[in-house]
């Protein structure tokens, strides 16, 4: 969790957006829901970007690899766009909008629910 470890020793504790480029592909899903909920700890709106299995095509050789060396790392393969808004939504957040940034990475703009 190095990012949000990062926003501690500058004494960040409160912030507009916080954005996060590829934390989450190397973690569990636990770990991933501990790190966004840690973010959504410091403020009400986030960019994610992240690298995701693409649904519609075949996976190809480098796709497949990919898939292996994720799964190696944390035990479960690739993450969908659908997964990364179910880990989301877990740590209290919403997905807004995704934006795809090509090579298969996307923009993920949450935003945290009103408090009611």
């Amino acid at each position: 969790m190095a990012s949000v470890e990062a926003a501690e020793s500058f004494g960040a504790t409160d912030a507009d957006v916080v954005a996060s480029a590829l934390a989450l592909g190397q973690r569990t899903d636990e770990e991933a829901v501990a790190f966004l909920t840690r973010l959504a700890e410091r403020a009400g709106a986030a960019v994610i970007i992240e690298l995701f299995q693409p649904e519609s095509s075949a996976p190809s050789a480098h796709a497949a690899e990919h898939a292996l060396l994720a799964y190696a790392a944390t035990g479960t393969p690739p993450r969908s766009l659908q997964d990364l808004e179910s880990l989301a939504t877990r740590a209290g957040w919403r997905l807004v909008r995704a934006t795809p940034l090509g090579w298969d990475h996307e923009a993920l703009e949450l935003q945290r629910p009103p408090a009611s």
